[in-house]
Parts: C-alpha cells; sequence; structure tokens
C-alpha cells in the first residue's frame, strides 16, 4: 500500500501547496531562525523622467541577493550600471549586509560583475538553450 495519493497541478496548486511550504519553512526555520527579508533597490531616470535604469534585491539572513540590475541600452556604457551596483551595496552596508550574490547569463554581464569584484561559484550550462547562467558572489566581510 502506497502512504499517499498524489495529485497533479499546473499553474494554480491552490491552498494545499501554500500548506506544504508553510510547514517546510517553520522546519528549516527550526534551524536557520527567523527570516526576515526586505526588498530594496534604485530606479534611475533620465532629465525627462524616463527610467532608463533599475537595480533591486532583498536581504537573506546576513546576504543580499541582488535579483535585477537592467540598464537601457542608450545608457550602457556610461557608468551608470556601476553606479546603481554601487548604491544597492552602500545601501545593504546599511542594513549591515556585506556579502551579496547574483546570477547571470552568459550573454549578459558576468565580465561586468567580476569587475565589481565579484566572483564565479557556481555555472548552470544550457539552462536557456545554449546559454549557460552564472551564480556569482561578493564577500566585503566575512
Amino acid at each position: 500500500m502506497k502512504p499517499a495519493k498524489l495529485t497533479p497541478f499546473v499553474n494554480d496548486p491552490g491552498e494545499e501547496l501554500e500548506f506544504a511550504v508553510d510547514q517546510l519553512r517553520k522546519y528549516n526555520r527550526s534551524f536557520t531562525g527567523p527570516f526576515e527579508s526586505e526588498q530594496f533597490g534604485f530606479i534611475a531616470s533620465n532629465d525627462s523622467g524616463e527610467v532608463v535604469g533599475a537595480v533591486h534585491g532583498n536581504t537573506e539572513w546576513d546576504w543580499v541577493f541582488i535579483k535585477h540590475l537592467w540598464v537601457r541600452e542608450d545608457f550602457r556604457g556610461m557608468g551608470l550600471g556601476s553606479d546603481l551596483m554601487e548604491a544597492i551595496i552602500r545601501e545593504s552596508n546599511k542594513r549591515g549586509r556585506y556579502k551579496y550574490y547574483l546570477s547571470t547569463f552568459e550573454f549578459q554581464a558576468p565580465e561586468f560583475y567580476k569587475k565589481l569584484g565579484f566572483e564565479i561559484f557556481g555555472t548552470l550550462p544550457g539552462v536557456a538553450g545554449k546559454y549557460d547562467s552564472f551564480y556569482l558572489k561578493r564577500e566585503d566581510r566575512k
């Protein structure tokens, strides 16, 4: 006899999955302690008020996960990406976080992040067809 019946779902798992995830979080927190995540970031606008860049991330225990960095094509190569990254790192430091991680595709910006002191700690080959995804981190304090 099987211990449980498996019910498939697609897109809308219903309350049952929410219940299961909540149980997993409770279990994890019995080891890790409380988890408080705060999302924060910066928006860059041009003189006309158009959005030309943005960065945001969220705190995760002692780390900051930098979720997205985007600079409009006609603003690339002017230092805006570096300015946005420096801003989120400074803001992370204000929150007492000195460790950061992110992911990027090979066609995006791995070399850019390396210039900012990030190092690759993992690669997922062919995650987007033929493109690899890189996972990078930077630790300003251990």
